[in-house]
């Protein structure tokens, strides 16, 4: 089995049970000084996540599902932290595929 395969099939990392990171990634927002800026570091922050649940060999539609999980808690966190920069999910059509 490739490393870091699991046999049950569970995502090793949710990206709904990082509140952790998505509280570190919402305090860097709240520092962000231009829209531009914000939207590297989610962007960044979205590749960073996507690659490594690629490395861990999840299929690319749970990498999605889990990736929009991920910017909805660095939302809700944003809100916590009074950032004025937060992420907008992709539309849904966008994260189901097609």
């Amino acid at each position: 089995m490739p490393r870091g395969r699991s046999m049950t099939g569970v995502i090793p990392f949710p990206g709904s049970r990082r509140y952790g990171h998505a509280l570190k990634v919402a305090l860097l927002l709240k520092e962000a000084r231009t829209q531009r800026e914000a939207e590297h570091i989610v962007k960044r922050t979205g590749q960073t996540f996507g690659r490594q649940l690629r490395a861990a060999g999840i299929p690319e539609e749970s990498i999605r599902r889990e990736t929009v999980a991920f910017l909805v808690l660095i939302r809700i966190a944003c809100r916590a932290c009074g950032s004025r920069w937060a992420p907008e999910p992709p539309p849904a059509h966008v994260t189901q595929g097609g």
